[in-house]
């Protein structure tokens, strides 16, 4: 699936078609107008995040309270906001339907990338086999580095944490923590739906070690800004 990236630093707006970004441009990002100008979209769909596993169908303009929403209307665009937080799209080529996903630690410990799909399949059909997704620009494994509550927390979650955690020196002596690898466990959920792992795209942007291009509110503070990700139907 094609995509795009838009830093701050970005001279040229362009949003080619397929229309899936992630922008870290803060005008764009403040004006939903610039960005329906961009997309030529009819409206812009962005949840009021809490951080939780609602997702809900929009089928214009709004912000409900959700971490994830679902639409299939053309020319609305739908998107979520994260700083380390992992932001997932989907596309459901056989429908023309789409989902924007915020999958925090909590979002994605409670499996909200789960219960997305399970969402589009009820509400349009959707067979995940059919299915497209891109996991954008988030912390990764060598980065997020998680106190022993959240690593049980997982655990008791029933996560395959031979896959998704390591335990990883933290340069005091000997002294280890747990590291937790968020786009590999949305990657596998994904999976577990029935994604074929061929039609999932990483983005491989770690936002804490990369540039200030992306924010991070682990490095800069939770004042920092927000990285904007989004997906249109045409």
């Amino acid at each position: 699936m094609n995509y795009i990236i838009l830093t701050k630093n970005t001279q040229k707006r362009e949003i080619p078609e397929g229309n899936i970004f992630f922008t870290t441009d803060r005008t764009i990002g403040r004006d939903s107008h610039i960005l329906c100008n961009l997309l030529n979209a009819n409206g812009f769909a962005r949840p009021h995040q809490v951080h939780k596993d609602n997702v809900m169908v929009v089928d214009h303009p709004e912000r409900p309270e959700a971490d994830a929403v679902i639409c299939n209307t053309p020319g609305l665009c739908v998107g979520v906001s994260t700083a380390d937080c992992i932001p997932v799209l989907v596309y459901d080529r056989e429908h023309n339907a789409a989902a924007a996903i915020h999958a925090g630690w909590r979002g994605t410990k409670l499996r909200i990338v789960t219960k997305t799909l399970q969402k589009m399949a009820e509400t349009y059909g959707t067979d995940p086999a059919a299915c497209e997704a891109v996991i954008g620009p988030g912390i990764e494994m060598k980065s997020f580095e998680v106190g022993d509550d959240v690593y049980e927390e997982f655990l008791a979650a029933d996560f395959d944490l031979e896959f998704t955690a390591h335990s990883m020196p933290t340069g005091i002596g000997d002294y280890e923590k747990w590291h937790i690898d968020l786009p590999r466990a949305n990657s596998l959920l994904l999976q577990s739906e029935g994604v074929l792992e061929e039609n999932i795209s990483i983005s491989g942007v770690c936002t804490m070690l990369s540039s200030d291009d992306f924010f991070s509110a682990r490095k800069m503070g939770i004042y920092s800004g927000r990285i904007l990700s989004g997906i249109m139907l045409r």
